[in-house]
C-alpha cells in the first residue's frame, strides 16, 4: 500500500474572543443593565447576538459606537468571569487531552488581538490578566491539554496577530472574523477555518466555514485519532496508527503493532450514492495477484468488510508522481500491464468468469456513449444558481457538447456497429485507474497500489486513460513512448486495437473532463471530504474554479492531439 512522507504534527492556532469564549448573553445583560437595550418581556429571552447588538448600537451614530466599545471593555475586563465557553469547546479540550495521553503529536496556541487596557472605555481592568484567569478557571491549562499560559499570545493589532500566527508556524487557524484571513500578511499554506454558527459570513476563497465546534474538532483532530478495528484485524495491539495518505476514495494508515510488524491499514469510503464494493474489488485483485506470483504489489493480510477496513503488507516509498516521470517509468508500467494481460490469458473460462469488469469498463461504443451522456446529464442538472453553475453550463454547451457529438460520429464511422461488444480474448485485466499517481518508488523499483477498480477492461481504454491522466501530465515524448510500446505489445494479438484507440481517444479525453467536474456533484464531494483531512477542505469557489480550469485544459489537449493519435504530436 501507499506511503507518503510523514508530515510533522499539526500546529493549531485558535482565536480567543467569540471563538473559544462567547459573550452574546453577557453583552445583552450588560446592555440592559446599562440602559442601552430594553429589558425582555415576561418569559422572553434577550435574543440578540453580538453582531446584531453591535449593529443596533452603531446605527445610533458616534454615541452608539462609544456605547459598543464601552460594553466590550466591560466584558473583556471586570465582567470576563461571567463569560462562557462557546458550545463544544470543553469537549474539544477533553479530546485534546485524550489524544495527548495517547502520544499524539500536535501543538496548541491561542493568538488573540487584544490590548492590555481599553483607555477611555473601562475601569482600568487588565484584559490580558482577565483572559488568562478565565482560561485557567475553565481548564485550559490543566496538565495534559497541551496548553500553558506561555502558549497564549495577545497582540495589539490584527497585523501583529497575523505575524504571530506565521512565527509560530501554525498549520491551522480558527477564527470568527473574516477580516483575519483577509489580512494581506496572513501566511500562505495555513488551513483557515472560520467559525460561522449563524451561517451568514461572506464566502472567502480557501476558507472553510464551519458552524459548530464539534465540526471544528473533527477538522483539527480526526486524523490524530486511532482507527478502531485495526488491532482486531492484526490480532494484537496497535502501538501507532499514522495517517499517511488520503486519495479520492479511501484513507491509508501506517499501522505498527506490538510485535513490531508494520502494515498498511486501509479504510474504504462507503456512501449511499456510490454502492461499489471497493474493499471487495481490491481484496480479490490482490489475492489473485498474490496467488499467481505477481510482484510489485501489496499482499492481503486481513479484512473486515462490515467496517470497511483491511490490512496489507506495507510498501515503503514515495509516490512516483511526486518526481518527474522517466522513460524507465514508462517501461516499468508497460511491463506490469503486459504481465496482467498474460495472467488473464492463463485463466480458465470458469476462473475468468469470476472476475468482474473493471470499474466503468465499456465494451462497445454504445456503452461508452451512454456512460458519457449519463455523466453529462448529472452535470447538466447542476443549477445555474449553484457556485459557478452558470460558468459550468456555458462550458458544457459551447465547448464540450459540440466536441462530444463530433467525436461520437467520428468513432462510429471508424468502428461501425456501435452495439458490437468486444469478445473476452480481446480484453485485458487492468487496475483501471493506473499510472504513476498509483505507484511507489521503492528500493526495488516501481510498485503499484490501488486496485479498487480492478477487473476486465478494453486495452484501448487502458492506453487512453494512461496517456491522458491528469494526475501525471506526461510530456509528449513519454506519451509517445508508452503508446508505441503498448500498441506493439497488445496490438500483436489484436489487429483492431490501433483503430479502436484512434476512435475512442477523444471520447476518453471528454470523460476525463467530466470526471474533473465531479466537484460540482454531491456524491463526489462526499468521497473527497472522506478521503482528505476535513481541515483540508477549501471553499467551493476555489475548488470548482480549479477543476473547471483543468477540464478546459484537458479538452484543449484532446482537441489538439486526437487527429494524430497515437503519434500524439
Amino acid at each position: 500500500m501507499r506511503r507518503a512522507a510523514a508530515p510533522p504534527g499539526p500546529v493549531i492556532g485558535l482565536d480567543l474572543d467569540n471563538t473559544l469564549v462567547g459573550y452574546d448573553e453577557l453583552l445583552c445583560e450588560l446592555a440592559v443593565s446599562e440602559g442601552l437595550l430594553a429589558p425582555p418581556g415576561p418569559g422572553q429571552a434577550l435574543g440578540l447576538g453580538k453582531r446584531a447588538l453591535r449593529d443596533a448600537l452603531r446605527a445610533r451614530g458616534d454615541a452608539g459606537e462609544q456605547d459598543w466599545r464601552r460594553l466590550q471593555a466591560l466584558i473583556y475586563g471586570t465582567h470576563m468571569p461571567r463569560a462562557r465557553l462557546m458550545p463544544g469547546v470543553a469537549d474539544f479540550l477533553a479530546r485534546c487531552a485524550r489524544l495527548k495521553a495517547r502520544g499524539a503529536d500536535f501543538e496548541l496556541y491561542i493568538v488573540s488581538h487584544k490590548t492590555r487596557y481599553a483607555n477611555n472605555y473601562s475601569d482600568g481592568a487588565d484584559f490580558h490578566a482577565a483572559a488568562l484567569d478565565f482560561l485557567a478557571a475553565h481548564g485550559f491549562f490543566t496538565p495534559g491539554t497541551g496548553l500553558a499560559p506561555a502558549q497564549v499570545f495577545f497582540e495589539p493589532d490584527r497585523e501583529a496577530k497575523v505575524a504571530r500566527i506565521a512565527a509560530l508556524g501554525c498549520t491551522h487557524f480558527v477564527d470568527d472574523l473574516e477580516e483575519t484571513f483577509a489580512e494581506p500578511g496572513f501566511p500562505a499554506g495555513v488551513l483557515r477555518i472560520l467559525l460561522d454558527p449563524a451561517g451568514d459570513a461572506q464566502a472567502q476563497p480557501g476558507v472553510t466555514r464551519l458552524g459548530a465546534w464539534a465540526e471544528i474538532s473533527d477538522a483539527l483532530l480526526a486524523d490524530l485519532e486511532p482507527v478502531p478495528g485495526f488491532a482486531a484485524l492484526a490480532g494484537e495491539a496497535v502501538v501507532s496508527c499514522q495517517r499517511i495518505y488520503g486519495g479520492r476514495n479511501s484513507r491509508v494508515y501506517r499501522v505498527a503493532t506490538a510485535s513490531g510488524r508494520i502494515l498498511a491499514g486501509k479504510r474504504y469510503h462507503r456512501h449511499q450514492d456510490d454502492p461499489r464494493d471497493r474493499l471487495g474489488a481490491e481484496w480479490r485483485a490482490l489475492t489473485l495477484l498474490a496467488d499467481r506470483g505477481v510482484e510489485r504489489v501489496a499482499r492481503p493480510a486481513a479484512s473486515d468488510p462490515a467496517q470497511g477496513l483491511a490490512l496489507y503488507t506495507f510498501l515503503d516509498g514515495p509516490q512516483a508522481s511526486a518526481s518527474p516521470a522517466t522513460a524507465a517509468d514508462m517501461d516499468a508500467c508497460l511491463d506490469f500491464l503486459a504481465g496482467l494481460k498474460g495472467l488473464g490469458a492463463q485463466l480458465t473460462p470458469e476462473q475468468a468468469q469470476t472476475l468482474p469488469a473493471a470499474s466503468e469498463a465499456c465494451f462497445s461504443l454504445a456503452e461508452l456513449a451512454a456512460n458519457l451522456r449519463s455523466r453529462l446529464a448529472a452535470l447538466d442538472a447542476v443549477p445555474p444558481t449553484a457556485c459557478l453553475g452558470a460558468e459550468l453550463a456555458a462550458f458544457l454547451a459551447a465547448e464540450l457538447k459540440p466536441f462530444l457529438e463530433a467525436s461520437l460520429a467520428r468513432a462510429a464511422a471508424l468502428l461501425g456497429d456501435p452495439e458490437q461488444r468486444l469478445a473476452r480474448p480481446r480484453l485485458t485485466l487492468s487496475p483501471s485507474d493506473f499510472g504513476l499517481h498509483n505507484a511507489l518508488r521503492t528500493p526495488t523499483g516501481l510498485c503499484f497500489v490501488d486496485f479498487e477498480y480492478f477487473g476486465w477492461d478494453d486495452p484501448a481504454k487502458t492506453l487512453c486513460d494512461f496517456v491522458l491522466h491528469p494526475a501525471m501530465g506526461l510530456a509528449q515524448g513519454l506519451r509517445e513512448r508508452f503508446a508505441g510500446g503498448f500498441l506493439a505489445s497488445f496490438g500483436a494479438e489484436d489487429s483492431g486495437l490501433p483503430k479502436r484507440v484512434a476512435a475512442v481517444y477523444p471520447l476518453y479525453g471528454i470523460k476525463w473532463c467530466l470526471i474533473l467536474l465531479n466537484e460540482f456533484l454531491r456524491a463526489a464531494d462526499a468521497r473527497r471530504r472522506f478521503a482528505a483531512a476535513a481541515s483540508c477542505v477549501d471553499d467551493d469557489l476555489t475548488r470548482r474554479s480549479l477543476q473547471l480550469g483543468k477540464a478546459r485544459a484537458m479538452l484543449d489537449l484532446v482537441r489538439t492531439t486526437h487527429a494524430a493519435f497515437p503519434g500524439l504530436c
